[in-house]
């Protein structure tokens, strides 16, 4: 006999059906749900729209966390 635990995974997340490139967020809220880290990224990426860096990729988050921090990574 075994002493190591039994683990059972019984899914719990809700579904739903939303058209093809329906942004993350906007499907979320629709199901009542929160997504915080999705949410903290998509307003660094803002950030980095409204500073002129609308056309770059998500290595530009680096550049919205230090103009807030006021520190320039080398």
């Amino acid at each position: 006999m075994s002493n190591d635990p039994l683990v059972v995974f019984t899914p719990s997340g809700k579904r739903g059906h939303f058209p093809a490139g329906t942004p993350i967020l906007t499907a979320a809220r629709q199901l009542g749900l929160s997504l915080p880290h999705t949410a903290t990224a998509q307003e660094l990426f803002n950030a980095v729209a409204a500073n002129g860096g609308g056309d770059l990729d998500h290595s530009a988050l680096v550049m919205a966390l230090e103009r807030l921090a006021g520190h320039t990574v080398t």
